[in-house]
This record gives C-alpha cells, structure tokens and sequence, in this order.
C-alpha cells in the first residue's frame, strides 16, 4: 500500500482512496501492509506514514512540528503536513521510508512509490541509471524510472505550486557520554516498540546482528534459524544454537530447492531490484513459513547492521592527524587481519574510477568523482558510513515490499533513524577500528550475549551457497539473459556468458557483477510484466 499526492487536486490512481473526506490531493492505494495516522489540526493535517513509536497523544500533544520529527520517536517513518496548497515531508535518516516526486503539465506528484509515479509517463526506465547500477556508481537522486526523483533522507521538503525545496535537517551531531549505552537503548526501543501488540519474529542466524535483536526481544519474540536440511551444526549455526539456549528458537530446514536463482520468474514487481532477487526462492519459503506456520505478523531481520558497525579504513587516515599511536596500531591489525602490506592502510580513501564489467555496453568509466553529499560532514570515514546505511535502507525497501505480499510485516531496525542518529553521535576516534569485529555493539549487549558470541570476531559467508546454485541454473541464467538487457544493447552475451561461466567455477571477482546483472534482469521482466496502475481524474472513481 502506498500514500501520495500531489500540489494541487488533479490526477489519482484509479485504486485510490481519501484518507481523509474531502481532502482529494492525498490518498493511499494499493492493497497490502501500511500505516497512515492522521492527526487534524487546526490549520492543517498531520500524517505519520510507517512504523513510529510514539503513542497518538505524544504526536497529538504537538504543539508545532519540528524538524527532528522523523527521528523523535523510534521506528522508521515519514511525516507529511498539509496545510493549504503546501506540503511539506520530513523524510527518515536511514532512507528505509523513500519518497519520490514527479512533474505533470505543472503539478507535482509524490508518493511513496516510484513505480506507482512512473505510470503518469508510461512507465519508461531510466537506463542512466540501469548503467550507472550496473557499473556500481552510486545514484541517489534519481529513480529507476525517468522523469521521477527521489527525495533524499533526512530533510524537509515543501511542495506548494510547481517548486519543491528541500533542506537537511538532520547530520551528526557528537554527544558526550557512554556511546554503548546509548545505542543499547535506542536498539531496546526500536524492538520495545514492535513487540507491542504483535506475534513477533526475528532472524536468528548465529551473527551478532540477529542475535542482538533476538536476545533484546527475549520473551517477546522467536527466533528463526534457517539451516540447511539435514546439518545442524558447525559455522553460524553454533552461535545460533547458544543464543537460542536464552531464547524461544524456532529451526527452519531449507532444502536445494531453496538454492539461490530459484523461481526467479515468480519474483515480484518493485521500485528496484530487491537485495533478495537472486534467493528468492529462500526468501518465499522464509516468509511463507513465519506467517503460516508460526503465524507471525512482523518479523524483524539484521539488515543494515553491517553498513552501520564497520567502520571504514579511512579511519586510519583520520586518527593519523590527531591520534597517531592509535593510527599506527589500528594499520597494524588492518594489516595482520587482511594479509595486505602496511602502507595500504594509509592509501588514499578518494573515490577510485569504476571499471564496468567486461559484459557492459557501452564501456563507460565513471569519472572518479565522488557521488552527491548526502550529509554535511567533513569526515570521509562518517560520510561512507552514511552512504552504506542509507544505500541498505533504501534497498531494503523492496524487500519490505514483497514479505508484504506474503501479509509479513518486515522490519529492519538497524536502519531505524533514530539508531542511527545515536551510533553517529559518537566521535570518529571513539568508533571501532576497521579490523573490529562491531566492538561497539558488542559493548552494548554484552551482558546478553553467550560466551561463544562474545569472543566472535569473524562474520559468516553464504556465498558458496550462491556459487551451487549459480552451477545448478546455469544453463537456464545464460538463456534468461538474452532478454531486456541484451534488447536494449547494455549486455554482451557472449562476454557475459563467459563471466557467468567463470562465477558458477567459483571465481569470486566475478559473482558480484554476475549477479547484479541478474537481479536487474529479473527486475525488468517483472516490471514489464505486471501492469503500471492507471491515472485517473481526482474527482473520479475512488
């Protein structure tokens, strides 16, 4: 389900609906799950469109709306305002509620959904931003479709006529005290807030990011294990059987048929290519067993930890100006643990030119320049963390999307805004080094986690359940790629052919690549097969 509107009373989709009576420049639609509260005012409306924490009276008691309204209160959320003419969006920090606007003979459109825009222009795809996706350049103002835009996260936006504004509203802002206890609680709040009510589930897979938010939920939630049929030990799953010794665990067996590039025709339509496309057929099974058979209704996942607790290496470089021992010892163990010569700890984090796959036409290098600033900040080490916690909200979006279809509610806390704002608010020196295991979220939950969990210091890999899989479709991936990419001339068959050959004998430099170009294939016939929604006059059918 998706909200909307636009800058004056003109065009709707035809599945629209009012959220409110006689108020026609707003309106959801679409079926599935969604959370719109609408709060009248005086001299205007307020919505809470998402997942919010705050109890109707906090949002009611009110006396304006400020700008830190998007990350007030926990849980991920968007809110709208709208008082005349004008309509203003705060957007969240971790970019997991995106907003997109389009243009039409003068009036501006804005939704929640790209796609749902795109239908006001024949849903036309942007191949700028196919190419720039498959090279690996960052984009973040532009839409997989033309002509619609993305509003970027943390800012306020005003749309009134035929201008939108748009100012940040939020960057880090440093805080004095104990940054672990700052992020246990923000973290405790995030799944405080969506146990309430709720038959909650959450992944449980042996790592430190579900294994925080499992153990958090204690006697709220189940965790779920999912292992291969027949293997129950070794790797993640001996962490994950500790951690279910504290809490209720529910092991889920997933056979070859799960394997990744399974039922990739049956993948659904979203705003761009999910991060769960290529394992689809795991991700259904997943979320068709939570809602049948442990009848959940929100399931909460570890995403976004990763982009949120590694700092980068460029923290080398920083700690050198001021903090040169710490510098010099962080290098060292960077060193020790990535079996890399020294001085590269020291190498120039600048934005290095991306090189396309062989398979990509045309050839086009990226131009070395760093992409948009989405946050004012000096520090290359806290704005690449950014960019990685954004880029994972927003894509995680389409994941949200599609356990939606299956009636899950899927949630990612780590991209919570206000987890977020509390792990920025620590100093650059006080962050982990980059050979650190998540020491910071360690500290946090320490208390919590088994002995086993305590002492990890190394992250598990499923890739070479992805190389299997990519060995047991090859032949079926080679003919699906003769499609829209290799149509629209982005895609050398034959080169391409060769890399997926390569990748399914186990190359790791090529499976990235190999499977964006999958995944966004897979994107495109499912885009064109399912039908744009269609525009209708406000006053029409509702």
């Amino acid at each position: 389900m998706w909200i909307g509107g636009s800058s004056r009373e003109a065009l709707k989709p035809l599945s629209a609906r009012a959220i409110v009576d006689g108020v026609n420049n707003v309106w959801v639609s679409g079926v599935g799950i969604s959370r719109v509260r609408v709060f009248p005012r005086k001299d205007y409306l307020l919505l809470v469109v998402g997942f919010c924490g705050a109890c109707d009276d906090e949002v009611a008691g009110l006396s304006s709306v400020p700008d830190d309204i998007a990350w007030r209160w926990s849980g991920s959320y968007i809110v709208v305002r709208l008082r005349g003419t004008e309509t203003t969006v705060w957007t969240d920090i971790g970019w997991a509620c995106p907003v997109y606007t389009t243009t039409v003979e003068g009036t501006i459109y804005w939704s929640t959904s790209a796609r749902l825009l795109s239908g006001l222009h024949g849903g036309q795809v942007n191949l700028e931003h196919v190419v720039d996706h498959l090279t690996g350049r960052a984009v973040v103002d532009r839409s997989w479709f033309s002509r619609v835009n993305r509003l970027l996260p943390g800012r306020k936006v005003t749309i009134q006529g035929k201008t939108v504004r748009s100012r940040a509203v939020w960057r880090p802002r440093i805080a004095d005290g104990c940054h672990a206890s700052r992020l246990r609680r923000e973290l405790e709040r995030a799944v405080e807030c969506r146990a309430d009510g709720a038959r909650l589930t959450t992944d449980l897979s042996g790592g430190l990011d579900s294994s925080t938010l499992a153990l958090l939920g204690a006697g709220s939630c189940v965790g779920v294990t999912m292992h291969p049929a027949g293997v129950a030990v070794g790797g993640d799953l001996d962490y994950a059987r500790d951690v279910g010794q504290l809490v209720e665990q529910e092991w889920v067996p997933v056979t070859r048929a799960h394997l990744p590039y399974r039922y990739l025709d049956l993948v659904p339509v979203t705003d761009e290519p999910a991060p769960s496309t290529v394992t689809y057929g795991f991700f259904a099974y997943q979320m068709l067993y939570l809602r049948t058979v442990l009848r959940s209704r929100r399931h909460l996942t570890g995403d976004g930890g990763d982009a949120l607790l590694i700092t980068p290496k460029s923290q080398v470089g920083e700690l050198l100006r001021f903090h040169p021992v710490r510098a010099l010892r962080e290098a060292a163990r960077w060193s020790s643990v990535r079996a890399r010569p020294l001085r590269d700890a020291f190498a120039s984090q600048r934005q290095k030119r991306t090189t396309p796959p062989a398979w990509l036409r045309p050839q086009t290098p990226s131009n070395g320049l760093p992409p948009p600033r989405l946050f004012a900040t000096s520090s290359p080490t806290r704005r690449a963390m950014i960019d990685a916690i954004t880029r994972t909200g927003r894509t995680a979006r389409a994941d949200v999307e599609i356990a939606a279809r299956f009636a899950v509610d899927l949630h990612n806390p780590y991209c919570d805004s206000r987890v977020i704002d509390a792990y920025h608010a620590t100093p650059i020196p006080d962050l982990p080094g980059p050979s650190s295991y998540k020491a910071l979220l360690k500290a946090s939950v320490t208390d919590l986690l088994p002995d086993s969990l305590r002492a990890r210091t190394t992250k598990g890999d499923s890739t070479p359940s992805h190389f299997g899989g990519l060995r047991a479709a090859a032949h079926e991936l080679a003919q699906m790629m003769d499609g829209h990419l290799h149509a629209l001339g982005l895609v050398d068959l034959g080169v391409f052919r060769r890399d997926l050959a390569y990748a399914s004998a186990g190359s790791g430099s090529h499976l990235h690549s190999v499977e964006t170009a999958i995944a966004t294939e897979v994107w495109f016939r499912a885009h064109h097969r399912d039908p744009l929604a269609t525009w209708c006059e406000s006053g029409g059918a509702s």
